[in-house]
């Protein structure tokens, strides 16, 4: 055989053999980019279920159907949080049931959706003549640092309604049940941290929230200017104050307008 036709057999040797080569490593390709398609199927489909699933368990356990005002109730009341001594905070089932009440919601300090009530709607009504009768200062101690009303909540800075009075005082400084009822709420909540609401009866509640300490229980009846606990910052808080508030069927008032006979800056 010639030396062309030797060098023109091994150059179709050669070219077959790139050839096969080519062919190799797209088939190889092919069947890599048909796994990946087929995996990322496969994950979205699991991913999918798996969302799916988390949704239903996460409204079945805290959206239950209901309003954004209860979602936060029913967070509020799930929520176990250290009390004051460091220690989980052990309540009963009695009182998470009292606590999770509509008419003993606890909403959040700062609520975006609600509105100034106007002090003229409720002032005729019997509970609030008397409480603005006979309502004393929950503190003996103290200077107004925050207002009832619209305002740039100064932990996460967004304009929201401030649904109470907020009383700066000292850590440690006694609060006051500011008339005679009986405690509803006595717990920690993420917002509010350690807090309590008493009712007064006749749809009229306090709330005493950021305190460093709980004095009293639920069910507990009090009397007016009965220590039921202590200033702190716990909660969503910048410094040691009580947040206050005054409800009248659950509908937050000025709190100021109760206590103007009292109040002073």
């Amino acid at each position: 055989m010639s030396g062309e036709k030797i060098i023109e057999e091994m150059t179709k040797d050669e070219n077959k053999k790139v050839k096969d080569r080519l062919m190799s490593l797209i088939f190889t390709q092919s069947v890599v980019c048909i796994l990946i398609i087929l995996f990322s199927f496969l994950l979205k489909l699991i991913g999918g279920d798996l969302y799916e699933w988390e949704k239903g368990v996460y409204i079945n356990d805290f959206e239950d159907k209901t309003s954004v005002k209860e979602v936060l109730n029913q967070l509020s009341v799930a929520v176990k949080s250290p009390n004051s001594d460091g220690k989980e905070d052990k309540s009963s089932d009695t009182e998470v049931k009292a606590n999770a009440t509509l008419e003993y919601e606890l909403l959040s300090e700062d609520d975006g959706t609600d509105t100034i009530i106007d002090f003229k709607q409720v002032q005729t009504l019997s509970s609030v003549k008397m409480a603005k009768m006979n309502m004393i200062m929950p503190l003996s101690n103290y200077r107004v640092s925050s207002k009832y009303g619209y305002r740039v909540n100064p932990v996460s800075g967004v304009y929201k309604l401030h649904s109470g009075v907020d009383l700066a005082a000292s850590s440690g400084e006694k609060i006051y049940s500011v008339l005679d009822g009986k405690v509803v709420r006595s717990n920690y909540v993420s917002d509010y941290g350690h807090c309590i609401m008493i009712d007064h009866g006749d749809g009229l509640c306090t709330l005493y929230a950021h305190c460093s300490q709980r004095l009293v229980s639920v069910g507990d009846t009090v009397k007016q200017g009965d220590v039921i606990a202590l200033v702190g910052s716990t909660g969503a808080s910048t410094g040691p104050h009580l947040h206050f508030e005054v409800r009248v069927n659950n509908e937050r008032i000025n709190p100021l307008n109760i206590l103007s006979d009292v109040y002073t800056a």
